[in-house]
């Protein structure tokens, strides 16, 4: 099975099982719930599982190990979505290393520059975004250098 296929199943199968999450509408899914999840992780950074996370989930009334299948998901999608997903695409060296110290403008946490973990996470996730710009314009950064350039004229 390709990734997007894949991924439809996955996302597919979550949706169908949460009715442990129903929000009040009654559906098998409230999308509600994953805004309240990145809501959650932008007001707790790198929260410890069993504290700030199931305590979180314990004041929703949320099941945390069905929010954890969010969690997948929304990771699932960003990892394996995108343009560069097609096998035949193989992005040119030059311009994948110049997207992707450009991306990683986009991924910096001050506080986490000498985290070994975070920082493979923010490369792998910069050569994504890279690559997903590069799949649809294999000059992309070069044209953004010279788009930046005049706009300062």
């Amino acid at each position: 099975m390709d990734i997007q296929r894949r991924q439809h199943w996955a996302i597919n199968n979550l949706l169908k099982s949460k009715s442990s999450v129903a929000g009040k509408s009654g559906n098998s899914f409230d999308p509600k719930i994953i805004d309240e999840l990145i809501d959650f992780f932008h007001n707790h950074p790198f929260p410890k599982d069993k504290e700030e996370f199931h305590k979180w989930c314990k004041s929703k009334s949320y099941n945390p190990e069905d929010i954890e299948e969010y969690g997948y998901a929304i990771s699932s999608t960003i990892l394996t979505g995108g343009r560069s997903n097609n096998k035949k695409f193989t992005p040119n060296k030059k311009e994948l290393a110049i997207g992707k110290k450009v991306e990683m403008e986009h991924l910096e946490l001050k506080n986490m520059k000498n985290n070994a973990m975070i920082r493979r996470i923010q490369e792998i996730l910069a050569e994504k975004i890279a690559s997903d710009h590069l799949a649809e314009f294999p000059d992309y950064y070069t044209r953004l250098k010279k788009m930046e350039k005049q706009a300062k004229g």
